[in-house]
């Protein structure tokens, strides 16, 4: 794993609050159709890239940077992104889907910067500093976000046992969005 590749992919990660700023500020009937055609958009190219020789070409001259070695020949994680964001942005209210993608967009980023440059004690395949980084930017988000402090714990604790254990078989993209929202969701009915 390059450390400039995981920075700039991290950075790029931060960018995506853009999606998580959006769910929350916008009508739902200007970006759900917005971010399901890019979302499309994402995925075709990712698919293709894989695909055709050319594409691969054209991927790489833009996003090299970004890219991991083993996501050479397999989706990588803008996919996964967008698909974790168009799952819970559809199936959940704006403050729900928001909370679960900002969580996704900083608490993952905080986690994966702080554990590889502070990191030193080793946890399954992370490091407890980044899982603490990723556990106290989770409670921050939500607190803004305006959810209790029972909501903000639970759910804090919740997604960063997610995250703990993610891998490319269950993508932290789709599943720390999805268990924030659904989290959030089943803690409102408590």
């Amino acid at each position: 794993m390059s450390l400039k590749t995981e920075i700039f992919r991290k950075i790029m990660h931060l960018v995506s609050s853009i999606i998580g700023f959006s769910v929350l500020i916008l009508d739902k009937n200007l970006y759900m159709p917005l971010l399901f055609a890019i979302t499309l958009f994402v995925v075709l190219f990712d698919f293709l890239r894989i695909k055709f020789e050319f594409m691969k070409k054209i991927y790489y001259l833009f996003f090299r940077i970004f890219t991991r070695v083993d996501e050479n020949k397999q989706i990588t994680g803008a996919s996964f992104l967008f698909i974790g964001s168009c799952i819970v942005a559809f199936f959940f209210e704006q403050q729900i889907a928001a909370a679960g993608l900002l969580v996704l967009s900083f608490s993952d980023s905080f986690a994966a910067l702080v554990g590889i440059i502070f990191g030193k004690t080793k946890l399954f395949n992370k490091t407890l500093e980044g899982s603490m980084a990723f556990f106290i930017t989770s409670l921050i988000i939500l607190n803004l976000l305006g959810f209790d402090l029972f909501q903000n714990l639970t759910v804090s604790c919740i997604a960063t046992i997610v995250e703990l254990f993610s891998s490319y078989k269950y993508n932290d993209n789709i599943s720390i969005p999805v268990s924030v929202c659904c989290s959030i969701y089943i803690t409102n009915l408590i």
